[in-house]
Order: C-alpha cells, then sequence, then structure tokens
C-alpha cells in the first residue's frame, strides 16, 4: 500500500488537492471594465470561431437581424441588441457551458458602471457594420477571418 502512495485507510500521501471556490458572483465583483475586455479578448474570438463551424442558417439570420437592428437603435436598445448579438454567437455554439458564460460576461457588461460609452449614433453604427463583418465571415465559414474581426470590433469597444 505505501509504495501506491496510499498509508492507511483513505490517506493518501502527496500534495493536497486545489480547491476552487471562485464563484460567478467573485467574476462580477472584483472585474474591473478593463478586466472584462481583456477576457473577451481571450474568449469571444474562439466563440466565434467554434460558431462559425457549428451556425445554422436560423442562428446566421438572427445574427444579421441584430447587426441590422444595432444600425438604428437608440443607445438603450442598442445595448439590449448589442448583448443579444454576442450572446447568440455564443448560442451558436451548442455548448451549454459556452453560453452560461456569455450570459454572466453579457451581465458583467450590463453593470451600469461598465456600459459600453456608445453615445452617439456614428460609433453604434461603426460597431454594427463590425458585427455585419462578423455574420459575413461565418456565412463564408471563414473562421480565421471571423475570429480576426471579432478581435478587432472588440479591440475598438475597449
Amino acid at each position: 500500500m505505501e509504495a501506491a502512495g496510499r498509508v492507511g485507510r483513505g490517506t493518501y500521501l502527496g500534495a493536497r488537492p486545489l480547491k476552487f471556490t471562485a464563484s460567478l458572483r467573485s467574476l462580477r465583483v472584483g472585474s474591473s471594465p478593463a478586466d472584462i475586455a481583456e477576457m473577451r479578448l481571450v474568449l469571444e474570438p474562439a466563440f466565434v470561431e467554434l460558431a462559425t463551424r457549428k451556425a445554422r442558417a436560423d442562428d446566421l439570420a438572427e445574427l444579421e437581424k441584430c447587426a441590422r437592428r444595432n444600425a438604428t437603435a437608440n443607445d438603450d436598445e442598442w445595448q439590449q441588441w448589442n448583448h443579444h448579438f454576442h450572446l447568440l454567437i455564443a448560442q451558436a455554439t451548442r455548448n451549454p457551458s459556452i453560453i452560461a458564460l456569455m450570459e454572466v460576461v453579457n451581465g458583467m457588461r450590463m453593470r451600469s458602471n461598465l456600459r459600453e460609452k456608445t453615445a452617439d449614433q456614428d460609433t453604434r453604427r461603426h460597431f454594427a457594420h463590425q458585427h455585419q463583418a462578423i455574420v459575413d465571415a461565418m456565412i463564408e465559414c471563414d473562421s480565421a477571418t471571423v475570429a480576426s474581426r471579432m478581435r478587432e470590433h472588440l479591440l475598438n469597444v475597449q
């Protein structure tokens, strides 16, 4: 038994297992806008690449609708359509963990003191144009381009 790393009943030699106590609440509480932007820059290009491989025609149609609505919406409506756009990308991955994570990310972004600055219509139109460019790359099944366009979009939002 000792040679196998065990001594006695239920006792094991070696390092103690790590305890992960992070919760969704701890993500929200300690995150600055810069932290959230950095996290999105790491995650969302990968999400959109996966979504590009798995998206169905109805997913792409809904993403196009969001891009169109973003271009004409007022600031409050724009935020809703923008969050919906990014959530739809996560939903197109068909991965419940990614969808749940994107819901948390959207919740972090919705905190009033962390909302993106999208006060003017020109800025909203620019972001909507970037959304449409992302959808266009998804329709073309171009994973490299879609990841690059998402990265560029997120860098513009920062």
